[in-house]
């Protein structure tokens, strides 16, 4: 595990100064380095049965450069990164979902997948309440804060299959694949009832919870004003020219 920490704090920090943010293409050149960087450390600890190594490493690299990467402004890594979120989404959870089984879905392994879940989201809840108590928002931001944390599904997609994998991959026995059916149960439960539930509660209590700035509105409402007097004052310029020209013309 540290070996796949160190990995990604390294080859992070070297992130930072290669390429050259002044560099044309800097945007691809650090595309590639997240992945590629992060697919060498995910193929080289399966090769060696290093475990969780890889994954450590894919989450350290991007944590480590966006330090640095986040200072310089507008990131257009983040624009390619999420178009590829886009296209792998859909498959990350149709994989997950075809792990499961209905025969998983025994009676007391839901009881104790909701029951664990309960006191997951809600102390997951609370660390978000907490976290926002200290930024300086009002009390219905913090509410909205708190409700945001609730809709977490990717880490449980990927994270979910993973134990079960490595039960029959390295035929642990059948003690181990069933704990691992039950860490992919717990998973999906979570899928299923946190995502919808709390996308569900952004989208009515936002406009309920959220205020837009006065501020801003009045700027936004002055740009239009901006626009039609610049309008204005190139036509009134180009009549004036137009007059001048007919002047000298008839002289």
């Amino acid at each position: 595990m540290i070996v796949g920490i160190i990995y990604g704090v390294l080859l992070g920090v070297i992130a930072w100064y290669i390429p050259n943010p002044n560099e044309n293409r800097v945007s691809v050149f650090r595309f590639l380095i997240l992945c590629l960087g992060g697919t060498f450390v995910l193929f080289v600890s399966q090769a060696l049965k290093w475990g969780p190594v890889g994954a450590l490493g894919c989450i350290c690299l991007p944590f480590v450069a966006a330090i640095r990467w986040k200072k310089e402004g507008i990131n257009p890594v983040e624009g390619a990164l999420t178009f590829v979120w886009m296209v792998i989404e859909p498959f990350l959870f149709g994989l997950i979902g075809s792990e499961i089984r209905i025969e998983y879905l025994k009676p007391n392994i839901v009881g104790l997948g909701l029951t664990t879940l309960l006191f997951n989201v809600a102390a997951r809840m609370l660390a978000a309440f907490v976290s926002a108590f200290s930024a300086g928002l009002t009390l219905k931001e913090q509410i909205f804060v708190t409700i945001a944390g609730l809709p977490k599904a990717t880490v449980q997609a990927a994270v979910g299959p993973v134990a079960l994998s490595l039960a029959r991959k390295q035929q642990l026995g059948a003690e181990a694949e069933e704990f691992g059916i039950t860490i992919l149960t717990t998973a999906v439960l979570s899928i299923l009832v946190a995502a919808p539930l709390g996308a569900t509660s952004l989208a009515l209590l936002a406009p309920r919870l959220l205020e837009k700035d006065a501020n801003s509105s009045d700027q936004e409402k002055q740009k239009p004003s901006n626009t039609d007097d610049d309008k204005l004052q190139s036509i009134t310029n180009e009549t004036e020219n137009r007059n001048k020209i007919q002047s000298t013309e008839k002289e």
